[in-house]
């Protein structure tokens, strides 16, 4: 018989983009901040290196974001959205302005 926490398509993902930061790290990757410390800065810095860290490399296995090592020295890393989560943008906009309108 099927369980519906855990058959349910919409549960893994509402478990990886309802993780503290999650969200905001999208936003700030989505808005052409692409390195580890820009990441950083974008969210004010109240975010510790190592729950970022833990953060890109899930979203990372989950699809969402792409890692990008460039080949510059000193040896520099990006992350970008890729097609699974430029997919999602559109759905996660909505759910913001839903809560713009109705969760002030």
């Amino acid at each position: 018989m099927p369980n519906a926490t855990t058959d349910c398509p919409i549960t893994a993902t509402l478990q990886l983009i309802s993780k503290r930061w999650v969200l905001f790290i999208l936003r700030a990757v989505q808005h052409d901040t692409h390195t580890f410390n820009a990441i950083r800065r974008a969210l004010g810095g109240r975010i510790s290196s190592r729950t970022l860290a833990d953060r890109l490399i899930e979203l990372q296995q989950a699809g969402i974001l792409e890692k990008r090592i460039l080949s510059e020295k000193p040896l520099k890393t990006e992350y970008h959205y890729t097609a699974k989560s430029r997919s999602l943008r559109n759905s996660i906009e909505q759910l913001c302005n839903w809560a713009a309108k109705w969760e002030r």
